[in-house]
């Protein structure tokens, strides 16, 4: 099943990093990886978004800014 997969064109070393591991290990990878998808997203990555979207309009990304 392996060696198909292999053929197939799927990069199995994923999988097998991932066996090889505990089942603490990959539930303590688990509650990490769920700790960094519960941060909020940071305001610079709206301002640097809204920056890109004014290139070349002129207008400056400061006009965003609340007062």
């Amino acid at each position: 099943m392996k060696q198909e997969a292999i053929d197939f064109g799927i990069d199995v070393t994923l999988l097998e990093a991932n066996l090889a591991r505990t089942p603490a290990q990959r539930l303590q990878e688990l509650v990490a990886m769920n700790r960094v998808a519960a941060v909020p997203p940071q305001r610079i990555c709206t301002h640097m978004s809204a920056a890109l979207l004014l290139a070349g309009t002129g207008k400056s990304p400061k006009s965003l800014s609340r007062s």
